[in-house]
């Protein structure tokens, strides 16, 4: 087992795609071992009709450290296993083309727009189109797998690395074709109630294809300079207007995801963790402004990192005050001073709102410790234009979707090249 690939595996990440692999080579494991706090050391493989078991010994994160032989393994099956990991795990060099329907709100989208990796472009004409979810697809490629499940999971990685950029690096929220679910209740204009499956397809829709879709019978997307697309507070939430109900697309879009691909592997990870939690919030909008407004800021605390601003005498962490209350004279509006100046240093317009940066992270603050619910998922049947606090409320939020958004395409694009 001592030239087996693992070294190789380790350096492409893809610990989970041979786990995966020997999953069904083996069929089942067995003895598993676990450390103090309940993590899975390692676990034992083995086949019934065979007299060896192979161990996988795995680090904290459940990274694969090593593979150990726990009984004779012949050299015809240890052969046979290696050319089963080679061919399936690291010599794939053929690339496909992903395809998923996503959705827009609001705008629509009759043009296309190609960068090298990926495309967007309108569904064909025959398929279902409506303005208020308008549907399109987004087309990817990605280094398949002649092993069915560990292509599936290189699809689905690369799906989910674009939707999550593209939240980011676009004006609108996009939604996901929901996945195969159990039946449920759905009700038509007419209020006719049906038990159906959400979802969306059309004739001859597939999710692989050898080659990215044509996209000649469309007209390419009008870009929009940078600067103008993401300039501006308002541009940061305005998606559309009466005039231009067309999705507007930045002309760095292509140069966005080109430094993202040239990040080092450590901001690489704290970037993407920062855009999970910023899709995070986009998703929860609806449903939950409380848990949406904490991914925000837990979004720019993935790029700011920990706090190593101490106070050396108590050890707490030194706090940036806007204001002093003119009745007790407390600090208020209080923030982490390492927070606010990752803040500042990412989007310098922030010192003119000393105010705004303080009260999202104090009212973030005591979502967190549970001492406040946001009016909107606690009492939802108030009008936020009726009532004070509540719209307070919805503009604090307001606020912490754009400095978010602002903090982590600035922090990308001030990534050396």
């Amino acid at each position: 087992m001592s030239n087996f690939s693992y070294e190789r595996i380790r350096q492409a990440r893809k610990d989970h795609e041979l786990i995966t692999l020997l999953d069904e080579y083996f069929q089942h494991r067995r003895q598993f071992q676990f450390d103090g706090q309940g993590n899975i050391t390692s676990f034992v493989y083995s086949k019934s009709e065979g007299n060896y078991h192979v161990e996988l010994v795995l680090d904290k994160q459940g990274r694969i450290v090593k593979i150990v032989p726990r009984e004779h393994l012949s050299d015809q099956e240890a052969s046979q296993l290696e050319v089963l990991i080679k061919d399936t795990l690291l010599d794939d060099t053929v690339m496909k083309v992903g395809r998923t329907i996503c959705f827009l709100s609001g705008v629509q989208l009759e043009r296309y727009f190609r960068c090298k990796d990926f495309q967007i472009l309108p569904v064909p004409d025959h398929a279902p189109k409506s303005l208020q979810n308008c549907p399109f697809l987004l087309e990817f490629s990605y280094p398949a797998s002649s092993h069915w499940i560990v292509n599936g999971i290189r699809r689905q990685a690369t799906e989910q690395k674009y939707l999550i950029l593209l939240g980011l690096f676009l004006t609108t929220q996009i939604q996901q074709n929901p996945p195969l679910s159990p039946y449920r209740w759905t009700m038509d204009r007419e209020s006719k109630v049906e038990e159906r499956c959400y979802g969306y397809t059309y004739a001859a829709y597939d999710t692989v294809s050898d080659a990215f879709s044509d996209t000649t019978p469309y007209q390419a997307a009008d870009l929009i300079p940078h600067q103008l697309y993401y300039g501006t507070m308002l541009a940061a939430l305005t998606v559309w207007s009466a005039a231009n109900l067309e999705l507007q697309i930045p002309a760095s879009l292509c140069a966005s995801f080109e430094k993202v691909g040239r990040l080092s592997d450590i901001d690489y990870e704290k970037f993407m963790r920062a855009c999970y939690y910023f899709h995070q919030a986009q998703q929860l909008w609806s449903s939950s402004l409380s848990f949406s407004l904490i991914a925000l800021v837990t979004a720019i605390e993935c790029l700011a990192g920990k706090n190593k601003e101490k106070c050396k005498t108590c050890g707490q962490d030194i706090v940036a005050s806007s204001e002093r209350c003119i009745i007790c004279d407390q600090p208020q509006f209080q923030v982490t001073n390492h927070f606010k100046k990752f803040v500042e240093t990412q989007y310098p317009a922030m010192t003119q709102f000393p105010e705004a940066m303080g009260l999202l992270y104090k009212t973030r603050s005591n979502l967190v410790h549970g001492s406040e619910i946001l009016l909107k998922d606690s009492q939802p049947w108030l009008s936020f234009m009726n009532n004070t606090k509540a719209l307070q409320q919805y503009d604090v939020h307001g606020q912490a979707y754009l400095i978010t958004k602002i903090v982590l395409l600035n922090w990308l694009h001030s990534r050396s090249v």
